[in-house]
């Protein structure tokens, strides 16, 4: 870290902007001591999603914002970035949140009376659990299936077939993921979406702790069957993330299942799991002479420097271009107040690509969504807002009984909140399955609560 900064102090000082850039460093060091005080962020052994999501956004926003505000880009970024009064906008925003989501984790600590080290008498109690299969699991594992089946029926033609076939045909296959996923002509596009960012990664989550915890093959044949059909189902449309997702979800819960055993070669060898799906096909839907190399630029450059790129051309085309939306620019807080929604992800996408399909979008960071409605104001409430409700799902899962349902809810928040990079908190809530989850992990605890007391009568 110290490192990091001097690095950061030396090009500081060959711009334009130092007070501004000094200022926002400065402002680094105020959020890691009050992160420290309020979810304990350096505690490695005992991560906290707050915790987990502050490292992500260091990484992947606050730092490239930096180099946008010094209109710096990798190398064979074609986008310009341009010079005037909303970049200065924008590196406030990204340097607010430092000290807003922190803010909002103390304001979640103060109101129910939480303190931080609560979270390592979590960690230290063994996960609670009977060797018995609950219905529940039963009954959501069967509805993934059938809803796999149903999209298979549904699809017409399979877009990792399609790059089997013909790799290297990039305008053919992104059509084709688009067909296949956003434009598909169904009623249950939102319930696959749900499925593939949700359901699959809990409940494989959910059959390998039961397993770790039980030592019982029954829940590691089902963890299987589970991890092969969600991989299968994500794979299909050859999106990079949701495969990845799988894998993530999975290797944060068996990471908290053994703190204290990890080594720093499995955490590698879980990486390089993690991004080899995106790897491959970035890989297969480039051209014929890419090389690995320049697939593993695509996939860092989408990961670390992409989010903050895209949330960065919100404030430069608003107010600009597009007024502040005060509500409009969100779904349902546009329906609620009566007004017509102003699709921002899709003029933000056609800003970047104008020959984008047009069932596509670019999907800014929850900063950049609460920007395009509230201006600054926003952004910095937005913030607050995240920190709330990310320290208030870790209190209350903690202050329960540690079971493989809450152990594998716990991990899917790790990849929910960092998705908060690329998307508008509303979604994350939702489409990316926030609430879903927690209801499945309240149906699983009920589900047990009863099995428990069947199996003591």
């Amino acid at each position: 870290m110290v490192l990091l900064i001097a690095s950061l102090i030396a090009v500081v000082w060959r711009s334009d902007h130092t007070i501004l850039l000094l200022s926002s460093i400065l402002t680094l060091f105020v959020s890691l001591w009050f992160m420290q005080a309020t979810v304990r962020v350096f505690d490695l052994r005992r991560p906290t999603i707050a915790g987990v999501w502050f490292f992500c956004y260091l990484l992947m926003c606050w730092l490239p914002s930096l180099l946008i505000f010094m209109e710096i880009t990798p190398e064979g970024y074609s986008y310009p970035i341009y010079a005037g009064p909303h970049l200065p906008r924008f590196l406030f925003a990204t340097t607010a949140i430092l000290l807003a989501v922190p803010l909002g984790a103390w304001l979640a600590n103060w109101a129910l009376q939480f303190k931080p080290v609560a979270v390592a008498s979590y960690f230290e109690h063994p996960v609670l659990e009977t060797t018995q299969i609950s219905r529940a699991y039963i009954v959501l594992l069967s509805a993934a299936l059938a809803l796999t089946l149903l999209y298979f029926y549904e699809v017409k033609e399979l877009p990792i077939v399609a790059m089997v076939k013909d790799p290297g045909n990039f305008a053919y296959l992104a059509m084709l993921r688009e067909e296949s996923f956003v434009g598909l002509d169904s009623h249950f596009v939102y319930a696959y979406s749900v499925l593939r960012e949700a359901l699959y990664p809990f409940l494989i989550a959910l059959a390998l702790v039961k397993y770790i915890a039980t030592k019982q093959k029954k829940w590691l044949v089902l963890f299987f069957t589970s991890l092969s059909a969600g991989v299968m189902f994500a794979s299909v449309s050859i999106a990079r993330g949701p495969v990845a997702t799988i894998l993530l979800v999975v290797a944060a819960c068996w990471f908290l299942c053994r703190l204290e055993k990890v080594t720093t070669k499995q955490v590698a060898i879980a990486l390089a799991l993690i991004i080899a799906f995106p790897l491959y096909v970035s890989l297969a839907s480039s051209s014929v002479d890419a090389t690995v190399a320049d697939a593993l630029r695509i996939v860092f450059v989408r990961l670390c420097y992409s989010p903050a790129y895209v949330a960065y051309v919100y404030f430069e085309v608003i107010p600009k271009e597009v007024q502040f939306q005060y509500g409009a620019a969100t779904g349902k807080l546009a329906l609620l107040l009566g007004r017509e929604h102003f699709d921002a992800a899709r003029y933000v996408l056609f800003t970047i690509y104008p020959d984008a399909l047009e069932t596509g979008s670019a999907g800014g960071a929850f900063f950049a969504d609460f920007y395009a409605n509230f201006g600054l104001p926003g952004v910095v409430v937005g913030g607050v807002l995240l920190g709330a409700v990310m320290q208030s799902i870790q209190i209350l899962l903690t202050r329960r009984r540690k079971t493989a349902a809450s152990m594998a809810a716990y991990a899917f928040m790790f990849y929910a909140f960092y998705m908060t990079i690329s998307r508008s908190l509303p979604t994350v809530l939702l489409s990316t399955g926030v609430i879903f989850v927690l209801g499945f992990w309240w149906f699983l605890a009920k589900s047990d609560e009863r099995l428990n007391a069947s199996l003591d009568s």
